[in-house]
């Protein structure tokens, strides 16, 4: 009984240490609830694409479950520093250090039930509101429902009981290995004036500098998923080394600046902060990382929600898209016939018929080679399509000419101004370079893997081609002509998915009677639905991960202004009583906190331009080419995170005033 109403008013005359970190752990314990109950959900089963909407909050849940862990000791290292000196008081009046043990463990038990007890509450309010969010951002429909399982609840019990018995045995390890006396001063323990170090100072500048290097010479986006995490790791290792041990050394040159260190303001706050650097300089690199990750989050998730119709619209540059093993005659018949059947007025129609992709390398855009397709053999490959002339002029509308020595070559890539190109040994004169056919987007993103069609004088020039310098096509069995029919229609939703279905009955029933040759049919108005369900996903995860971050960040500068101020009470109570007026106090505040301050929103920002190329990049996977529209997401996310900032800051120089100034 004694040590519960020990442990009772220890939580009482600390509860502005234990606040904070009750309500931000609550909050982890509501983002775990979320999670969770999106995952265990059986209306996931219903989505478009249930496996990958799975895949990817499984992968969130992850992620919040490592940050909860991190986040939560990282919090609870300030409460136990600024804890000790009351520890070791009790030691001293007669609790020995096993005492302090039962005494820890019951406040640990009492923090735990009420942070499970309120977040829980809140977790499953919570989480039915972010429910009808979701529901609203992805278009589902009534068969996504809400469903609170016992598994998802079990799951953030154990979490956060294992997170809090883990407090618990570091809090233990602390006090035990820790002397009276050093308890007693664990509070106003500092540091040694640590030492310049200008290698682990060049180290941190040449990863920084790798990995911006990284981000702004890629070419492709497959180049950008290879590469992202390496750039990351790269720059956040910069970031604590520069943030370390550059910050010494740039405030021992201010420090050696006589006219600069020798006023009041300056010479306590640079004689302070270099006391303490190390431990600071970590914190502010742990505000950088987290600034940095909510600005890349937030500003890309929202960006792919806004352009979502334009990725719609790049990948179908047409409302329905047919692509056969059936013969284009039969194929052009046989949409016709459904247009016929469900009395289709206004419509576009065009087909084509080519020859599948077959891979080839060159090292001057001009002489090129036979490769295997797959993907080691692409990288820096081009594919090349094959179409006759009559087909070429039917799809384009024109009476262009070729001899069996010419062809056209249809792409949007740069090609060599040169007049003959050798494939696979045999010359040919191109005799004209076209842009994208009119069955192409305009606006179809460079995802890296670069593609043409080669028209040639007719279908039997192709055949004798490939059969006398691509013997390797034939012997793979990989050459197939296939047709492509594109249409454009308007109506109703209900119409437009009646001629898609009557459609898709047709093919079906033709494929099944001529010995089931392949089709494979898509439709503008389902790949918006599946594209809205899952970028409406990516979003909410987005939102989640911001918000996840933005608390972290406004917590740890929390405590570290708490913990600092701490730290310096006594040193202004010294110099106020030896003459530093209260103006002088305040002026010396803010030029401390200003100092280190705005310094890990003005790196965060840096890393965010040089990170822009690689996000422009993995954008264009999505279909997302709207360079502008990325851009202003991320101003607009800049701005406003920089305002919560600026509200983060004026809240704790207040609280940093008001326990350093003697009144």
């Amino acid at each position: 009984m004694l040590y519960f109403k020990l442990a009772k008013t220890n939580l009482k005359k600390n509860y502005s240490m234990y606040f904070p970190f009750v309500i931000a752990t609550i909050f982890t314990v509501i983002l775990n609830v979320i999670m969770q109950v999106m995952l265990h959900n059986e209306g996931m089963n219903t989505l478009p694409q249930a496996a990958s909407a799975k895949m990817m909050f499984d992968l969130g849940s992850k992620v919040i479950i490592i940050f909860s862990v991190i986040f939560t000791f990282y919090t609870h290292s300030f409460l136990i520093k600024q804890r000790k000196k009351g520890l070791g008081l009790y030691n001293i009046l007669g609790l020995d250090k096993k005492h302090l043990t039962i005494m820890l463990f019951i406040e640990n038990a009492l923090v735990y039930f009420v942070v499970m007890l309120l977040g829980l509450f809140l977790g499953m309010v919570t989480s039915k509101l972010m429910f009808l969010i979701l529901k609203k951002m992805t278009g589902l429909g009534n068969d996504f429902v809400f469903n609170l399982t016992t598994d998802s609840i079990v799951t953030v019990m154990i979490l956060f009981l294992v997170i809090f018995f883990s407090l618990f045995v570091y809090d233990t390890i602390e006090v035990r290995k820790t002397k009276p006396v050093e308890l007693m001063a664990g509070g106003n323990t500092g540091e040694r004036e640590p030492k310049n170090h200008w290698f682990l100072t060049l180290v941190g500048l040449a990863t920084l500098i790798a990995g911006y290097s990284i981000s702004v010479t890629i070419k492709t986006p497959l180049q950008a998923i290879a590469l992202f995490f390496v750039a990351v790791l790269l720059v956040i290792v910069g970031t604590y080394l520069l943030f370390i041990t550059a910050s010494i050394s740039f405030l021992k040159i201010l420090k050696r600046r006589k006219s600069f260190y020798y006023q009041p303001q300056h010479f306590i706050s640079v004689s302070g902060m270099i006391y303490r650097m190390k431990q600071n300089g970590a914190g502010l690199a742990t505000i950088c990382i987290l600034s940095t990750m909510t600005l890349v989050t937030l500003s890309s998730t929202i960006c792919l929600y806004i352009g979502m119709e334009n990725s719609v619209q790049n990948r179908n540059p047409f409302d329905v898209s047919i692509d056969s093993k059936i013969e284009k005659v039969q194929l052009d018949n046989l949409i016709k016939t459904t247009i016929d059947e469900n009395k289709i007025k206004k419509v576009k129609y065009l087909s084509t018929s080519i020859y599948s992709s077959v891979a080839m390398t060159s090292e001057d855009n001009r002489s090129f080679r036979y490769t295997e397709l797959n993907t080691r053999g692409t990288q820096g490959a081009t594919l090349f399509q094959f179409m006759s002339l009559e087909n070429f002029n039917q799809l384009q509308n024109e009476t262009k000419t070729l001899t069996e020595n010419q062809l056209l070559i249809c792409s949007s890539d740069d090609w060599l101004e040169e007049p003959n190109i050798f494939l696979a040994g045999r010359e040919f004169q191109v005799k004209e370079v076209i842009g994208n056919l009119l069955i192409h987007s305009k606006n179809q993103p460079d995802i890296g893997i670069k593609s043409s069609i080669l028209v040639f004088k007719d279908h039997e020039v192709i055949i004798n081609f490939i059969q006398e310098h691509l013997p390797e096509v034939i012997a793979n069995n990989s050459l197939e002509k296939k047709s492509e029919g594109f249409l454009k229609f308007k109506g109703t939703e209900m119409a437009r998915q009646q001629f898609v279905a009557q459609l898709t009955s047709n093919l079906e029933n033709f494929s099944v009677e001529n010995n089931r040759l392949g089709y494979r049919i898509s439709f503008i108005d389902d790949d918006r639905k599946d594209t809205t369900a899952s970028i409406g996903g990516f979003l909410f995860m987005g939102i989640v991960f911001g918000l996840s971050f933005v608390v972290a960040t406004a917590l740890i500068i929390y405590y570290k202004q708490l913990s600092e101020g701490n730290d310096d009470r006594l040193r202004f109570e010294i110099m106020q009583k030896v003459g530093l007026s209260h103006k002088e106090v305040k002026r010396t505040i803010h030029s401390q906190i200003l100092q280190v301050f705005f310094l890990p929103i003005i790196v965060a920002s840096i890393h965010l331009t040089f990170a822009f190329p690689m996000i422009q990049k993995l954008l264009f996977l999505f279909g997302v080419t709207n360079k502008n529209l990325l851009i202003f997401a991320t101003i607009t996310v800049v701005v406003a995170f920089a305002v919560i900032y600026l509200l983060i800051y004026w809240q704790t120089s207040r609280i940093y005033y008001r326990l350093v100034e003697r009144r």
